[in-house]
């Protein structure tokens, strides 16, 4: 059985057409030579080199193809970084912004109650006797027990006299309060049948304030950490969906350039 074999492309191709062997493989010398028959199989190979074109083609094109998606990836992760230095910064300013925001609020209404609460001190006095200085500092004492915000109380009497009750630090001078880190100073005219009879100085703490602002401002950095996270699991699924996405392009693209390219 005699067969011939054609090699394209590296790889081999057998037919079953016959090979004439007896001929002699050198035909100027066939006297010497003897026809000898050949049994077996004889395989003739003839190759086709393929074209230096395609073969450059062939290596050149996954080079771009990686090139690109590392490209690709370099600027997605690029993208998603400006967006979270640019997310961080808004959400601190928003959060500074509204903590700023309910701070002020919370001390005008804080301001409010402690006025209005020395208005009803102030009228407490206004009906004691001003010379009953032991009556006096007992009215103190008890509007101090009674308040867990008020620290301290002295009353300024016309002739020189001081009553007081708790820890007054400071007075206010060239207005009605004065704003510290942790307390607050305010004075209140004592008033009696519409003139002054005296002027009283007061000091609230201002923890109570400080605890609703600190809660106030974890809660908004809670909702912003929760929102956070949603947020960051949104782009993360869409940062894999567009990976798929440019894998499944550069894989198409690769294909077509396989099919255009002959074997």
């Amino acid at each position: 059985m005699l067969a011939n074999t054609n090699c394209q492309s590296g790889k081999l191709a057998v037919t079953d057409s016959p090979v004439d062997l007896r001929k002699p493989a050198n035909r100027g010398h066939t006297k010497n030579n003897k026809q000898r028959p050949v049994s077996g199989v004889a395989i003739a190979v003839s190759c086709t080199r393929l074209s230096p074109h395609i073969t450059m083609a062939r290596r050149i094109l996954p080079r771009y193809l990686i090139l690109v998606a590392i490209l690709t990836t370099v600027v997605i992760g690029l993208m998603l970084s400006i967006f979270y230095g640019q997310y961080r910064w808004l959400t601190a300013g928003i959060v500074g912004a509204s903590v700023g925001q309910h701070d002020t609020s919370l001390a005008a209404s804080f301001e409010r109650r402690a006025r209005g609460q020395l208005h009803r001190i102030a009228d407490s006095l206004s009906a004691a006797d001003p010379n009953d200085l032991t009556l006096i500092r007992s009215l103190l004492n008890r509007e101090i027990t009674s308040n867990e915000n008020l620290t301290g109380l002295r009353l300024l009497l016309p002739d020189g006299l001081q009553v007081q009750s708790g820890l007054v630090v400071e007075q206010p001078t060239g207005g009605d309060t004065i704003w510290r880190a942790e307390q607050l100073y305010m004075s209140y005219p004592v008033v009696r049948e519409e003139s002054e009879i005296g002027v009283l100085i007061s000091s609230f703490s201002l923890a109570t304030l400080a605890e609703e602002s600190s809660a106030f401002e974890e809660r908004l950095v809670a909702q912003g950490t929760e929102s956070r996270h949603v947020s960051f699991f949104w782009i993360g699924a869409a940062t894999l969906v567009t990976l798929g996405l440019c894998g499944f392009g550069i894989w198409i693209v690769t294909r077509a350039q396989a099919e255009r390219i002959p074997n």
